[in-house]
């Protein structure tokens, strides 16, 4: 290989974020000696860093599933999934645990904020988990002002409670962000949401995406949310495709 076609094949693999091979998962029936058909049945998948994209398919087609896999909350049957140069299910569990921690973030349909705590306590719950590595000063200003980007910035001393269903999905959008991740996993984030604070919610993500250079996995039933991702997955027959 010359050296300029070396280089460029370095830095593709560098880039490299998230890489998804093969990726099979079944789950068993209960009471039965045999298993249930496949969720996944070979999927395939490549994410580079900074790099958005967005996974549609229709209801159990097993987008979920994907996500809770690349998150380490589920495992596969078979497959590989390598997170930065790294199989992720060789990892013991106090190293998964860090992983999902530190080095991704998770948004949900349901924002799962703590009612008996106010915004900025919210977004600073998962620094407060054993071995982070973030000194609770740094993550303070950083909470701050990303709250103030958001445009939450008069809200930190607020409850849940008093907030819109907007307001706590930004909430729980910069909560996902506070540990620095290198990737964000968003499963059906607008879904309880209005069509304009939907559109807001994925407009925000956008900008994270380009200001924190952080890259964003986006499950959604909404193909015109999807679009607005630089990519566009669909999952259908347990196999994921380019659309």
């Amino acid at each position: 290989m010359n050296t300029d076609k070396k280089r460029k094949h370095l830095m593709s693999t560098e880039s490299i974020l998230l890489r998804i091979e093969n990726l099979h998962k079944q789950y068993n029936q209960p009471g039965l000696e045999s298993s249930g058909p496949n969720i996944l049945n070979g999927s395939n998948l490549i994410l580079n860093a900074s790099e958005s994209v967005s996974i549609i398919g229709p209801s159990g087609s097993g987008k979920s599933t994907l996500l809770n896999i690349i998150a380490g909350l589920d495992s596969p049957t078979s497959g590989c999934v390598m997170f930065d140069n790294q199989d992720l299910f060789t990892f013991n569990e106090e190293e998964l645990a860090n992983y999902r921690n530190q080095e991704i973030g998770l948004i949900f349909q349901d924002h799962h904020l703590l009612p008996q705590c106010n915004v900025l306590e919210n977004v600073l719950m998962p620094t407060l988990v054993p071995g982070n590595t973030n000194s609770k000063h740094n993550a303070k200003d950083y909470a701050v002002d990303l709250l103030d980007k958001v445009g939450l910035s008069k809200r930190l001393a607020y409850y849940p409670s008093y907030l819109s269903g907007g307001e706590r999905q930004r909430v729980a959008v910069v909560r996902s962000l506070i540990n620095k991740p290198k990737l964000i996993l968003a499963d059906e984030p607008t879904g309880a949401l209005d069509q304009n604070s939907a559109n807001e919610l994925i407009d925000l993500l956008l900008d994270l995406n380009q200001t924190e250079r952080i890259s964003f996995i986006m499950v959604t039933h909404s193909v015109d949310l999807a679009k607005k991702m630089k990519r566009v997955e669909e999952l259908r027959y347990g196999v994921l495709r380019a659309i």
